[in-house]
Order: structure tokens, then sequence, then C-alpha cells
């Protein structure tokens, strides 16, 4: 699940629940837009904290290394986080 899928459920359970509130007179209606859209906001810096969590960096020097030695098999790798491609040695 990638994050626009996770906010599509996210936000639709959001709109419900606010509308719920208005309809009963707790929110207003821009009270309720100004809510979904905190919501986004902490929504958004969360998943790509969650995302990055444990995510390391392939250091340049390990790179250049198998890319001058032909005998050293790689493996191209792509980050979860930012999608760049790298290719690292196999150990």
């Amino acid at each position: 699940m990638n994050q626009d899928i996770a906010w599509m459920f996210a936000r639709s359970i959001l709109l419900v629940g606010s509308g719920y509130l208005v309809g009963r007179g707790f929110l207003t209606d821009e009270q309720a837009t100004q809510l979904v859209g905190a919501a986004g906001v902490l929504f958004t810096i969360g998943w790509q904290a969650w995302v990055r969590w444990n995510t390391k960096a392939v250091p340049a020097g390990v790179v250049t290394e198998s890319q001058n030695n032909p005998h050293v098999p790689t493996i191209p790798t792509v980050s979860a986080a930012t999608g760049a491609r790298t290719d690292a040695p196999v150990n």
C-alpha cells in the first residue's frame, strides 16, 4: 500500500467522522475542513517518518568501489523512501 491509497482511506474516514460531527452541531463546516487538512499534514509527516525508519544510506565509496571493480557482483537496490536507485556490492 502506498501513501496515496492509505491517505485516501484515512481521508474518507475523517470526512465521514467530521460530517457526523457537523450534522450533530459539534463542528462548523470550516472547522471540519481545517481538521481534515491538519490531519492530512500529520498523516504525511507520520508516513514519511515510518517509511524512512531504519533506512540506511549506501556510502558513496561502496558504490564507487563496486563500479570500478568488475569482480565484485552488485545488486541494484531502490530506496523505499526516496526511490533512488543504487548498485550495492554483494557481501
